[in-house]
């Protein structure tokens, strides 16, 4: 997925993120004659995620008043956050209630005192579908995220994200992220299953767990954000404008922060269902209790045909397949091949990527399918003029230039290129033989810092 997707979900104003958490207005009213503090409104909810088949209950005991005692003040509740309270005032601190559609609420408490000052709070409630965990994340605001802890299926106020193990995902509008790399301090990773059901999926494979990355959309100034690799493309988007997001349906099995446990998750819409509004993320979220023995990868193999002197052979990393008309601006492409010349999409070959460098050696021990991070601060070398054994000048990468001779292909060196500011692929050379070059990558490879 190139950054032009996100570039037009900027322009259109989608997007955004919402948390709803805890807000308490505990602001002192005063009267000149009379000064009267308004009550601090506190409650909990038990149990803190439920089904439209649970029963809540909710505790107002711990609210408070500077000049009141507890048992003269009064209470009412806005279980569903529509501006209409659901309970008429009254002395008693508990309340209960029964959700009859499955959502995210956000539930208003408000607390009056003998002398009619009020003070109110808010907290957030996810309720699930009967028998399931299809819920609705409402991340439609546009400045904060929304931190989901899985084991207790709640929404959670987190002031230092990148620092807590107590969140494994979040959500601002239509992106994602997870308690990893450059997102937190947790050991939560992804994989993504293209091709299987929500139901067909019921163990963690073993293998590589995509770890949060970086990325950046330069518009009018460079905007910087951590984000999910594999989360990236859940949505499919419209040419209208406004467009429309669509949900791919993949399935994604999610490792958790402590890195020992895993949920798998499915996206259906990004709309709320009774308003239409944006932002609105119905999801549905299953523990999976077993890791398969599978080994999990998503490496591919490719041989392109560069015997001629004369013409250079394209490839893209993205679309998986050669690519022509490379001079049309709507074309991209990562490496390119003529003979046992190798170039990158960087320096003096092109201005779409930066570079190539060499990350490890099976010689030395490592396996190229288990070789899925390296270190970030390596420098990646950009396409230059080279000369070939002839004398013979043309622009190519000086790194991957030792990959290749015309006597074969180095299968032992395993090298990243970046293909864009914050992408990486993984690369492998497996055999050159007259022009015909075969070679295996994987895509999302993750840079630690």
């Amino acid at each position: 997925m190139r950054s032009l997707t996100s570039l037009f979900l900027i322009l259109a104003g989608l997007i955004s993120l919402v948390i709803v958490t805890g807000c308490s207005d505990d602001s002192s009213s005063t009267d000149p004659e009379n000064i009267n503090s308004k009550p601090v409104a506190i409650f909990e909810v038990n149990p803190g995620f439920g089904s439209v088949e649970t029963i809540f209950e909710f505790d107002a005991s711990s609210s408070s008043d500077a000049e009141d005692e507890n048992d003269s003040l009064k209470f009412r509740w806005d279980f569903d956050g529509d501006g209409s309270f659901d309970t008429p005032w009254e002395n008693n601190s508990f309340a209960s209630y029964q959700y009859e559609v499955a959502g995210s609420y956000e539930v208003k408490l408000e607390v009056k005192d003998t002398e009619g000052a009020i003070g109110s709070t808010t907290s957030s409630l996810v309720v699930s579908q009967v028998g399931g965990t299809e819920i609705i994340i409402d991340a439609s605001y546009y400045s904060k995220w929304v931190y989901l802890n899985i084991d207790e299926m709640q929404i959670i106020d987190i002031e230092e994200p990148q620092n807590s193990l107590t969140w494994d995902i979040a959500f601002k509008r239509y992106q994602i992220k997870t308690n990893s790399g450059t997102s937190g301090k947790g050991k939560a990773g992804v994989i993504c299953f293209d091709d299987l059901s929500y139901e067909a999926v019921t163990m963690a494979p073993k293998g590589y767990y995509c770890q949060d990355d970086s990325i950046s959309i330069t518009m009018l100034e460079e905007v910087h954000y951590s984000y999910n690799k594999k989360l990236f493309d859940w949505y499919s988007m419209s040419s209208g404008m406004p467009p429309e997001l669509t949900s791919r349906g993949y399935t994604y099995v999610v490792r958790k922060a402590d890195g020992e446990s895993y949920f798998k998750l499915k996206i259906d819409s990004y709309y709320n269902p009774q308003t239409g509004e944006s932002g609105f993320l119905t999801i549905n979220i299953e523990p999976l209790l077993e890791v398969s023995d599978d080994y999990f990868t998503d490496i591919k193999e490719a041989t392109v045909d560069a015997f001629s002197e004369d013409t250079w052979v394209y490839y893209d990393f993205e679309t998986e397949e050669v690519v022509e008309d490379i001079d049309n601006p709507e074309v991209f492409w990562d490496i390119a091949f003529k003979g046992d010349k190798v170039k990158t999409n960087s320096g003096t070959s092109g201005s779409f990527g930066l570079g190539a460098t060499l990350i490890g050696d099976t010689d030395d021990g490592i396996s190229f399918e288990e070789l899925r991070d390296f270190d970030g601060n390596k420098e990646f070398s950009l396409d230059e003029d080279l000369v070939d054994a002839n004398g013979n000048h043309f622009s190519g990468n000086p790194v991957l230039a030792g990959g290749m001779t015309s006597n074969g292909a180095d299968s032992s060196e395993i090298y990243a290129i970046q293909t864009s500011k914050f992408n990486y692929v993984k690369l492998q050379f497996i055999d050159y033989d007259n022009g015909k070059i075969k070679f295996r990558y994987e895509k999302d490879l993750t840079a630690t810092w």
